[in-house]
């Protein structure tokens, strides 16, 4: 007969909602669904961070309220990363961004 699985989260484990964990061991940040990981990425990895989140609300395993409260994030920032995973897909977030040399290209007088 099967069994259930039930969550079991440490007490070092920050509580995303009843499914979702997080823990921070050796610079790393692991995720884990239950007491399963499914997910792992630096602690200074913010693209990796952003990747996760947008997939764990697209997948319907966290809100965006239960993100914002949970790492005091601004619900607005939550939702720009959305609609960019939305338009233009999980790579979004690692593509080296263009940035404008205003400054620079400007002539001198």
């Amino acid at each position: 007969m099967p069994q259930a699985t039930l969550p079991l989260f440490t007490p070092e484990m920050t509580l995303i909602n009843q499914h979702i964990g997080i823990e921070k061991r050796n610079g790393k940040v692991y995720y884990f669904d239950g007491c399963f990981p499914f997910y792992h990425h630096l602690e200074d990895d913010r693209e990796s961070f952003k990747h996760i989140v947008c997939q764990m609300i697209s997948n319907g395993r966290a809100t965006r309220a239960e993100i914002s409260q949970s790492f005091h994030i601004p619900a607005r920032s939550i939702s720009r990363w959305i609609e960019t995973f939305n338009t233009e897909g999980a790579g979004s977030f690692f593509r080296k961004k263009k940035h404008l040399a205003y400054a620079s290209s400007r002539p001198k007088q």
